[in-house]
């Protein structure tokens, strides 16, 4: 704006023709166009100067001079006086050339030298009828390589690809008479503004899907997966309730081989150290006002768990001959529970296996026999597990085992018929 006000001052005391202070307004108006001239601001700062400060520097430089005012008759007026004469350019574009300070203008490329004492033309713009401007565009002969969109008018280069500077050393009255128009070339500017939103676009995105991924991880891991693996263990005890027995054992048992790998690579001096940290655990908590975080497993870990007690539970009541009842009950679609299930005929194979000479052992080992009995069941009740069979009835020392015939996959078979 100092430099839109500069040259309008210039211009209200110029006389015209060949005075000094038309020569003073003409060098005012035309160190503004070098100031941020086109040319050099788009290409590199002059070689062999002293300071590297040029109009290169400026992401937005000058490419429209004009008058602009509300009728066309005062407008061609002012701008006839207000046209540059070839001399003073001439001038001034040599002194410009030789030209070693802090800040330099740069040259104005020979192609487009002559366009700053050319006519003035008229642009008005189809958009807006409210005012009249004629000019000078810097954009308005193609020059290879450089200028290689010719924008002749303000209004050739879109909106938000330029921006207007007018004085304001002025009252509203001379304003609506007339006054002087600098569009300046923002394209450069835009440019790099474009670069950086596709570059925060692209950042975005980015963050996005990694956010969604990681989001999608945790609900697969804590909602998804247990949900699914919660559903599977319901099938399948759905389909054969005794299942759940094995179910259960099968957890157990991966719980105690993860524990015991643990507990015996364990030293005594990593049992102290354990200790130690855990005392200075305590302690830091007690310090920082921490609460103990909880350590109970998740929601869906207690749901599975308390699914397969149930199961488990419902098995060892009902027993293998009542598991039809409970396969009946939990693959209706009623909520009402149906004890009253018709029978099956089944085949099986009945065994007998018992303790020899039990009277002797009761005399031996009179209040210890129980414990005898209960270890010898162990290992009865394990092996007609191991092959499929069930021990339907213990009878002092007398065990019931049963096989059945039917109903069974070629695995089962093979081991029954070992047995």
């Amino acid at each position: 704006h100092f430099g839109a006000d500069e040259a309008w001052l210039a211009f209200q005391k110029a006389g015209g023709g060949d005075t000094p202070s038309q020569e003073v307004y003409e060098t005012t108006l035309l160190r503004y166009i070098y100031y941020h001239n086109w040319y050099s601001g788009n290409t590199e700062c002059p070689d062999g100067k002293q300071s590297p400060a040029c109009p290169s520097a400026y992401a937005s430089h000058l490419f429209w001079v004009g008058v602009s005012g509300a009728t066309f008759e005062t407008v061609q007026q002012q701008a006839q006086k207000a046209r540059l004469r070839r001399g003073i350019v001439e001038e001034w574009a040599a002194n410009v050339s030789a030209q070693d300070n802090q800040y330099n203008y740069g040259d104005m490329d020979p192609k487009a030298l002559p366009i700053l004492w050319s006519e003035w033309s008229h642009c008005q713009s189809p958009s807006s009828s409210s005012s009249t401007k004629i000019g000078i565009s810097l954009l308005s002969i193609p020059i290879p390589g450089v200028v290689d969109y010719l924008a002749p008018c303000y209004y050739d280069l879109r909106p938000t690809e330029r921006t207007r500077f007018s004085p304001s050393a002025m009252s509203f009255e001379q304003y609506d008479n007339f006054h002087f128009d600098f569009y300046f070339d923002q394209r450069p500017f835009v440019k790099i503004e474009a670069y950086f939103s596709i570059a925060t676009t692209a950042f975005v995105c980015v963050v996005l899907c990694g956010a969604a991924m990681l989001f999608y991880n945790d609900v697969n891991q804590l909602v998804l997966y247990p949900v699914e693996e919660m559903i599977s263990k319901v099938q399948a005890i759905r389909d054969n309730p005794l299942k759940a027995v094995r179910i259960a054992e099968n957890a157990f048992a991966k719980e105690v081989n993860k524990m015991a790998p643990r507990m015996e690579s364990m030293t005594e001096a990593d049992i102290k150290l354990a200790s130690l940290e855990s005392r200075l655990q305590q302690a830091k908590r007690i310090l920082a006002c921490y609460a103990k975080q909880s350590s109970e497993p998740m929601e869906t870990v207690i749901l599975e768990k308390t699914i397969i007690k149930l199961g488990s539970l419902l098995a060892l009541g009902f027993g293998e001959a009542g598991a039809q009842i409970i396969a009946s009950n939990m693959q209706g679609s009623s909520s009402g529970v149906n004890v009253m299930v018709p029978g099956d005929r089944i085949d099986l194979v009945v065994g007998h296996a018992r303790i020899q000479n039990f009277s002797v052992v009761t005399e031996v080992l009179q209040s210890r026999v129980m414990t005898f009995v209960n270890q010898v069941a162990e290992i009865v009740h394990g092996v007609v597990e191991e092959h499929h069979g069930s021990t339907n009835k213990n009878n002092g020392d007398t065990f019931l085992l049963v096989w059945r015939c039917m109903g069974n996959d070629d695995e089962e078979e093979k081991q029954k018929n070992l047995s």
